[in-house]
């Protein structure tokens, strides 16, 4: 919970400042991996960030390709996988033999995303399922970042 609060919290500030940001989510796992799907880290456009979507190894490049989707507002999914000699070669790993997908989107005051589902789960102590979708090609590719939400019952009556 506290990572979410220091994410909604920088968003908070930022965004009262007028400065765009990006928010990675980890959107998928094939096997081992440091984070589960819906891990978020926030990225500044200065290049400052909150929370985390690997155990440390991935964010630098994370906060790069972020800097980019800042600058584009095109939102991105990216693959991480050790197999990958690219990766491996760059210093870039998942650091346990699992691939990671990580979406970044462009989040701003205009075009909060998803932080304000983030607030309402911690103001009001409630769980929701989010579908984001991740992924498309073509004529379709405006759609990717789009959400639909489904809310849960209040966190105590789990």
């Amino acid at each position: 919970m506290r990572e979410l609060l220091d994410i909604v919290a920088a968003f908070d500030e930022l965004a009262g400042l007028g400065k765009p940001a990006a928010l990675a989510t980890v959107v998928g796992v094939e096997g081992s991996a440091y984070r589960s799907p819906g891990a978020r880290m926030l990225i500044s456009e200065d290049g400052r960030t909150w929370g985390g979507v690997s155990g440390g190894c991935l964010e630098r490049d994370v906060m790069q390709r972020a800097l980019g989707v800042i600058a584009s507002g095109i939102p991105m999914l990216h693959r991480y996988d050790t197999a990958d000699d690219e990766h491996l070669a760059t210093g870039v790993s998942t650091g346990c033999g699992g691939v990671v997908h990580i979406l970044i989107q462009r989040v701003t005051a205009d075009a909060p995303g998803v932080i304000p589902l983030m607030a309402s789960v911690v103001r009001d102590r409630r769980t929701l399922n989010l579908a984001t979708i991740s992924r498309a090609s073509g004529a379709w590719m405006n759609l990717v970042g789009s959400m639909h939400v489904w809310h849960g019952l209040p966190a105590h009556e789990h």
